[in-house]
């Protein structure tokens, strides 16, 4: 069990080691001193399976809403099949873990097959899923299909919803930059639930040499027959339910343009205080960042966790309003306005969210950002960014913020960032006067285990009753960009 994990008898580390074990005994069988294969047994029945058939319910994940439970009740329930030969156990573990786990597809994933936690929290909580549910079907002969439904196949859609490039995803929450999936499960996941999206994470599967689970390792051998077919390029999205969306575009010279926003709310799994976030990706490179998770410590999934600026609006795209962050709790919020995917008749497709509901400010009447992408035209690829600020009454101080992890240059109105084959001009455009600030988030980046410092870059609005602030997003090849 992990330091980290104490408050249960049963955590992810142990409920995998166990999985893992079953499948090495099965395996090897008579191979392997009888001794050795007694020992493993008694410490499974004493660390597992005693525990969960008469303490399931005490559990912190096995009804939970994250990850552990599909993780947990998936492997517990897989070792039980492979280890325990008395049927009457074996029924009963099954009972309590599809009850877990009809929690866990129920609560985990949104009505539009999204999951708050990311991607890469999508994929670990489920390759157990399709592992148990594979037992299962082949047991049943073909009469127990876990994957089978409607909700499923929505929940198989998502991460090809979220991905940005390749092997890039949108880093919301406490997922990845990059993530990498075990081809054998994405093969089979797509089979059953004839989602066909998920061929495109096979572009990019698990590094082999990275991978201690050998349940996954012999089905990535066994599901998956080497082929990667070709990534279809992202289009616009917009999940409702899950709070995200994603504008595409490309550059005059055909580069990929992506942009992706969050709205949600700020007590989901893995919660970072994100509303309104947005992150822009080109060519298979971030150039406005969310710069996903925090370093994992008691700390981190404790009462401090907000103390941390990849965990706290600070580190995130998002407004300062007074001086405050936003709030912490479901009920700060916000909301998707418009459509992803509507006609780019006049050269533009947009996405507004309205966001005063994430601030602890009283007088903060409406938070409105509306994000526009060029597809046509003088511009194409550029990105604009209105934000509206509405009070009522008073005079506040409102601070825009933009997150990257790239080089910067400023020089008043203009920002420069350097990016590996783009460079992206940001220009203050309306009110006239204002002035980009340059913050190097050295010490929290060292502190969070980081290899790049984050920086912040920050516009300081005119104090008022209202506030508007314009800012234009020019993308260039890094040998034409002309300030």
């Amino acid at each position: 069990m992990l330091p980290a994990h104490e408050r249960d008898l049963i955590d992810l580390f142990v409920a995998e080691t166990g999985y893992l074990l079953a499948e090495t005994l099965l395996l090897l069988g008579e191979t392997l001193n009888e001794e050795v294969r007694q020992r493993v047994r008694s410490e499974i029945e004493h660390r597992i399976f005693e525990p969960y058939l008469r303490f399931f319910h005490l559990h912190t994940w096995y009804q939970g809403a994250s990850n552990w439970n599909g993780v947990c009740n998936s492997s517990v329930a897989a070792t039980f099949l492979l280890l325990e030969p008395e049927p009457e156990r074996i029924q009963r573990a099954l009972e309590i873990a599809l009850t877990g786990l009809h929690t866990f597809v129920e609560t985990a994933f949104a009505e539009d097959g999204s999951s708050s936690e990311g991607v890469a929290y999508w994929h670990y909580g489920l390759f157990n899923l399709v592992a148990l549910s594979e037992l299962l079907y082949a047991c049943s002969a073909g009469q127990i299909d876990l994957l089978a439904g409607k909700k499923l196949k929505l929940i198989a859609a998502f991460p090809a919803k979220m991905q940005l490039s390749v092997a890039n995803f949108a880093s919301f929450a406490d997922c990845d930059e990059y993530v990498g999936f075990h081809p054998g499960i994405i093969t089979r996941l797509a089979l059953r639930t004839g989602e066909l999206t998920l061929l495109n994470l096979l572009t990019q599967p698990e590094d082999p040499d990275n991978n201690w689970r050998l349940p996954m390792m012999l089905r990535d051998i066994l599901w998956w027959d080497g082929s990667q077919p070709a990534c279809v390029p992202p289009e616009g999205t917009r999940l409702p339910a899950g709070g995200t969306a994603r504008l595409v575009t490309q550059t005059e010279q055909g580069a990929p343009v992506v942009l992706s926003v969050k709205a949600g709310h700020n007590d989901e799994e893995h919660n970072h205080n994100d509303v309104g976030s947005f992150l822009l990706h080109v060519a298979g490179e971030n150039l406005l960042t969310d710069p996903g998770r925090g370093l994992y410590s008691r700390d981190y999934f404790g009462p401090r966790r907000y103390e941390n600026i990849f965990a706290n609006s600070y580190g995130h795209s998002v407004p300062r309003i007074d001086g405050l962050l936003q709030g912490t709790g479901r009920a700060f919020s916000g909301a998707l306005q418009g459509s992803a995917d509507a006609s780019d008749s006049d050269g533009e497709k947009r996405i507004a969210l309205e966001f005063a509901a994430a601030y602890p400010c009283p007088d903060l009447l409406s938070a409105r950002r509306e994000l526009c992408v060029i597809t046509r035209g003088a511009g194409v690829g550029g990105v604009w960014l209105h934000d509206h600020f509405q009070f009522a009454q008073g005079s506040h101080q409102v601070e825009e913020a933009f997150i990257t992890w790239l080089d910067c240059e400023v020089n008043g109105a203009i920002a420069i960032l350097h990016g590996q084959h783009h460079n992206l001009r940001l220009s203050i455009e309306q009110p006239q006067g204002l002035q980009f600030c340059l913050e190097h988030l050295e010490e929290q980046s060292q502190a969070n285990h980081k290899t790049q410092v984050l920086k912040r870059l920050t516009i300081a609005l005119p104090e008022g009753l209202e506030a508007d602030v314009y800012v234009r997003m020019q993308l260039c090849c890094k040998e034409k960009l002309i300030c």
